[in-house]
């Protein structure tokens, strides 16, 4: 993370896609907090759209690969690199799709990913 004279704190964030699904969506909350945990400044992020396309469009993530985008956050008053705050981020949105054997791509592929409750064991 750094600083520039215009008060934009850059977070460098990388993604790698582990699993055997593109990643057709994946949206991100960066938040940035100061020493004593207080929101300082947010800001959300395109990390993969279903195309890549000028405008922050960067396109999905192919399983296996990996991905580093820089966010830039507004916070005016941090010029000063020695106290730059944490920056955290969320996942707020998450899409994947994958191809079934024998069957073509849907024309838009999109596909909810759920986590499962635990269950009583933990």
């Amino acid at each position: 993370m750094c600083s520039d004279e215009y008060g934009a704190v850059h977070t460098e964030i990388e993604i790698v896609n582990n699993g055997d699904s593109v990643v057709s969506l994946l949206s991100l909350r960066i938040t940035l907090l100061n020493d004593k945990e207080h929101l300082l400044s947010e800001s959300q992020e395109w990390a993969a759209t279903p195309v890549a396309a000028d405008g922050g469009w960067r396109g999905p993530i192919l399983p296996g690969s990996k991905r580093h985008i820089v966010c830039l956050t507004r916070c005016p008053w941090m010029t000063d690199e020695s106290t730059l705050p944490k920056a955290e981020v969320e996942v707020t949105e998450l899409r994947v799709w994958s191809e079934a054997t024998g069957q073509n791509p849907p024309v838009q592929p999109m596909a909810s990913v759920q986590s499962e409750e635990p269950g009583p064991n933990g």
